[in-house]
Parts: C-alpha cells; structure tokens; sequence
C-alpha cells in the first residue's frame, strides 16, 4: 500500500468538535475519487476505536486501490464486498505495529 496522503490526517475528524454538535458514526469518504480520502470518527483511546479506525481505512485503502483506472472501468462499491475487504484490513493490525 502507499502511504497515506496528508489530507487525511490534516482533514479527517478524529475528535468531537467542540463547537458543534455532529454525528460520530465512524465512516470512510472518497471526496475526489483519487487522493482525497478521509475519515470521520471521534476517537476514545481504547481497542475497539484502534480496530474502528482501521476498518475505516480499509475502506479508504479499496477505494484508492481503483483510483487509476477509468471511472467507468471502477468496481461497484457493493457493501458486503467492502465490508469484506475492510475487516481483514482491521484485523491484521497487531499490538507491535
């Protein structure tokens, strides 16, 4: 995998903002279609959100693994198969990495 662009740490939502009140359902957004990924999540430091923020990477990760090819040309983002690729993506993390 490449690494990941800057945007998605200097634009993603990792914390609840404080002046606002937003849903915090974790989600992964294709803003462009290319390099414009992120993630949207408010984070309490525990196992479970380091596995949530991982499986949203994943689906970040399948999204940008078609970004070259034509648009016409680009899988169906089918749920099922998403979630598929998403959840190996968050279960190969280790306690090292």
């Amino acid at each position: 995998m490449e690494a990941l662009p800057a945007t998605v740490y200097e634009r993603s939502q990792f914390v609840r903002p404080r002046d606002r009140d937003v849903d915090c359902h974790a989600s992964a957004w294709d803003i462009d279609g290319n390099q414009d990924v992120r993630i949207k999540i408010c984070i309490h430091i525990d196992a479970d959100n380091f596995r949530t923020v991982h499986h949203e990477e994943g689906h970040n990760e399948y999204t940008r693994a078609y970004r070259n090819l034509p648009f016409s040309s680009r899988p169906v983002l089918m749920t099922g198969f998403t979630k598929r690729s998403a959840i190996p993506f968050a279960l190969s993390i280790t306690p090292e990495y």
